[in-house]
């Protein structure tokens, strides 16, 4: 890793993510809707669990200095898995709580993760306090140039390289034109470009090519 910055970040799992670890994901989806009252109370209990699983993992790990990601997968590839309105009601207080209290305790800074088109999310998930963002797959509606240009540096954008289809299919012209403008878009930062993950349908060789692109057009000195 001799050159290369590396930055590792605390980490627990989200509000929506362990809430449907414990009900169910239909059935707390269900709940949202028709369960109101129940949902709060749950809502309360689980966001003062995971608060005391945040503080408690950032002392053992001591990343006081970097920060804390929340993983919370809550949409598909078109859309989230819940309206806005259900997010406003139930997850955006309790997320604003939860980091203000962290905020408090020392953590400078919040990541979130949510595989799929969070989108319609993002603005309240800003709101809430969250500055960056992965892993923003451009197959879900989530184009990081179009993202800089409605949030300018306001936000990090971590992600953005299509790992679905583009890399799968291995062709290096295609990876090039669409990993080019990427490594140009980041020139002034605030992006850190990125995969969601890296499926068997991607080859060795087309990892390698893309990498290479990175190492080579990435250096901004």
């Amino acid at each position: 890793l001799r050159g290369r910055w590396v930055f590792v970040l605390a980490k627990i799992g989200g509000l929506y993510c362990r809430g449907q670890f414990i009900r169910g994901e239909e059935d707390l989806l269900m709940d949202m809707m028709l369960e109101k009252n129940f949902c709060h109370d749950f809502f309360d209990i689980l966001a003062e669990h995971l608060t005391a699983m945040a503080l408690a993992t950032l002392k053992r790990v001591e990343f006081w200095n970097t920060g804390l990601i929340v993983c919370d997968d809550m949409a598909g590839g078109t859309a989230p898995n819940f309206g806005p309105d259900i997010f406003a009601e139930f997850l955006l207080p309790r997320h604003k709580k939860m980091l203000a209290t962290l905020r408090q305790a020392g953590c400078p800074r919040f990541f979130f993760h949510s595989d799929g088109c969070i989108g319609p999310l993002l603005d309240m998930l800003i709101e809430a306090g969250f500055e960056a963002f992965n892993p923003l797959e451009p197959t879900c509606g989530l184009d990081l140039p179009s993202l800089r240009a409605k949030y300018g540096k306001k936000i990090i954008l971590c992600g953005g390289v299509c790992n679905t289809r583009i890399l799968p299919r291995g062709d290096k012209k295609e990876i090039e034109a669409h990993v080019r403008p990427l490594i140009e878009l980041g020139r002034e930062g605030g992006i850190i470009l990125g995969l969601a993950s890296i499926g068997d349908d991607v080859s060795p060789e087309a990892y390698d090519f893309y990498m290479s692109l990175i190492k080579k057009y990435g250096n901004y000195n």
